[in-house]
């Protein structure tokens, strides 16, 4: 028996960081694993919450309230110490290397680690770092359009934030619903619904029943509406795109389009795409009329997108949000 290993149900007891305990500090912060020597002016500055926690009175007679009633503070070599319930020590490290080091995290390095972003929202949303959330969520919207014109056009990245992209969509869905970033919800609800049901539903214990209920339903809300669209190409739009009573070509041809049934992917539904593929006998004036029916019954679904995944808002308003976070100094 090794008489030196610690139980395992022995407490951790955080340390000093090694980058973070300051030699002018004035103030401790404590996590699961580190303790950070700070100062509460450079939190207070930046943070409402860190304000109203340094303001409160205590009854050394440093910060007394006007009726002398008080608290006394947890002391850590003298200085105050202040607790971090429930948050990571190497979230917590991020957060304060975003706040004292300039080049930490900038909005422009997209090989900044998911970590990090994840790490960045959640707590500056918590304790309200309105800067640096606003900067993480400029940063995370330029994967997720919000129009189909810019989706159409969007490059499909392989990575995102240094981790395969697939894994960055369904991480940065559970993180930006849980910091109420409703305006960029349903793109990356769209990014993840176009996996295959094995991928969500491997995923599904960690994004909260509440979101993958969405999700899921989502889903299947967007591949009827599309099926829909699809299954009306073979009759109603050939008729309504006058492809009956064009003599230029000969027979028309149909093939392959049962491949567009029960496709998630809208960029898989675009019209030159199906009607070049699954459409052969037609002219050009005929094949840009289907196109364009197609398209028009694309562009409805793309509308309805944020009512697939349960929002009242439509694109234009959740736009408002997004501009709204990126265009005020003072943040959210």
């Amino acid at each position: 028996m090794d008489v030196d290993a610690e139980p395992e149900n022995a407490q951790k007891i955080p340390k000093p960081h090694d980058v973070l305990w300051l030699h002018d500090g004035n103030v401790v912060l404590a996590t699961d694993s580190y303790l950070f020597k700070v100062h509460n002016s450079v939190l207070s500055m930046q943070s409402s919450v860190f304000k109203d926690m340094f303001e409160l009175p205590t009854i050394d007679g440093a910060q007394a309230s006007t009726s002398g009633a008080g608290m006394a503070p947890e002391l850590y070599e003298g200085l105050p110490l202040v607790k971090l319930v429930g948050d990571k020590g190497e979230d917590v490290a991020h957060l304060l290397r975003a706040i004292y080091e300039r080049q930490y995290y900038r909005i422009d390095n997209d090989e900044t680690p998911l970590e990090v972003i994840i790490a960045l929202l959640l707590l500056s949303t918590k304790y309200d770092f309105k800067h640096i959330r606003r900067d993480v969520i400029a940063h995370i919207s330029k994967y997720y359009p919000m129009s189909l014109d810019q989706y159409d056009e969007f490059e499909n990245v392989g990575v995102i934030f240094g981790e395969e992209a697939c894994k960055s969509h369904f991480k940065l869905l559970k993180a930006l619903h849980a910091a109420d970033v409703d305006a960029l919800l349903p793109s990356v609800f769209l990014a993840c619904i176009e996996y295959d049901s094995e991928t969500i539903y491997e995923r599904a214990n960690s994004l909260g029943m509440e979101v993958f209920r969405n999700l899921v339903k989502g889903r299947f809300d967007l591949m009827q509406d599309m099926n829909d669209v699809i299954t009306r190409l073979p009759g109603p739009f050939l008729e309504q795109a006058g492809v009956y009573d064009c003599r230029q070509e000969g027979e028309i041809r149909i093939h392959g389009l049962h491949n567009r049934i029960d496709v998630p992917n809208l960029r898989d539904t675009e019209g030159s795409l199906v009607v070049s593929h699954c459409f052969g006998g037609l002219c050009g004036v005929c094949k840009m009329r289907l196109m364009n029916l197609v398209n028009e019954g694309r562009q409805d679904i793309w509308d309805l997108v944020p009512t697939y995944f349960g929002f009242t808002v439509g694109w234009d308003g959740l736009q408002v949000k997004l501009k709204t976070i990126l265009s005020t100094e003072s943040g959210v």
